[in-house]
């Protein structure tokens, strides 16, 4: 059955024009950690063909395994599955695929050891936690849980900090998870939970998406940032859009404009 969940998964293709993979991960920088459960490599797609417009991406970690990384078990390195350890130079193996049952082993695994140990960290000193297209079902109890001890880590260090939660339109509030009610009591329910990327703070100010967070609630800015995504954008458009915010990246400015 594995191999033909990796046969299946790893057939899926993103499409040639911009997606809200490619968008997300052109939102963030590398100061961020993009966190994901799926076992598709739409995420990996994306992240290399941005690269054309910026080096500058976010770190993205796969907590139940995907079938396009590869990992190195002998030198402890992972990357693309296709690619070659950098260091010993073998092929890299496909790392495992972690079912959705209730009991799921994320330690004896280094390479899903190790990924949760780094999500943890990112988790534990975020200074805003999006939440999207992931419920945190029942199945994930103990992923839950794990998130939550590692949101709860630093006694009171979010209360100034933010929760967003991405969902459907027509989304009932009152399904929000026990889980996600627990990061919103952190953050002083600075909570927001809205129908689409677009109206979400990464479309909105996109790589400056913390820096908005801080103008509105610590200095009572009622201004909106100018460069925002759309629905209407294309890669040409986006490449364009982004232009002088990553010129300011490269002289260290991250100032919103």
């Amino acid at each position: 059955m594995e191999k033909k969940l990796y046969e299946y998964f790893s057939n899926v293709q993103i499409p040639s024009l911009l997606t809200i993979y490619d968008l997300l991960i052109l939102s963030l920088t590398e100061k961020d950690c993009i966190v994901s459960f799926n076992w598709d490599s739409l995420l990996i797609q994306a992240y290399n063909r941005v690269a054309k417009i910026t080096w500058n991406r976010p770190k993205i970690l796969f907590l139940h395994g995907n079938v396009g990384a590869g990992v190195c078990k002998d030198c402890m390195t992972f990357g693309l599955i296709q690619n070659y350890c950098r260091k010993c130079g073998k092929p890299y193996n496909a790392v495992p695929l972690l079912y959705p049952v209730e009991q799921k082993d994320y330690n004896s695994d280094s390479f899903i050891r190790d990924q949760w140990s780094v999500a943890k960290y990112y988790i534990s000193k975020a200074g805003k936690v999006t939440i999207f297209g992931y419920s945190a079902p029942s199945s994930d109890k103990e992923a839950s849980e794990i998130l939550k001890a590692a949101f709860s880590k630093h006694d009171g260090v979010h209360r100034l900090d933010a929760v967003e939660i991405i969902e459907r339109p027509g989304f009932n509030a009152n399904e929000i998870s026990e889980t996600w009610q627990y990061f919103f009591s952190l953050t002083n329910y600075h909570s927001d939970i809205v129908d689409s990327f677009y109206n979400s703070y990464l479309a909105q100010a996109p790589r400056r998406t913390l820096q908005y967070q801080y103008q509105q609630f610590i200095r009572g800015w009622w201004g909106q940032p100018k460069i925002h995504f759309s629905k209407q954008d294309t890669f040409e458009s986006v490449e364009t859009l982004l232009k002088p915010l990553l010129v300011n990246e490269e002289q260290g400015d991250y100032s919103i404009i």
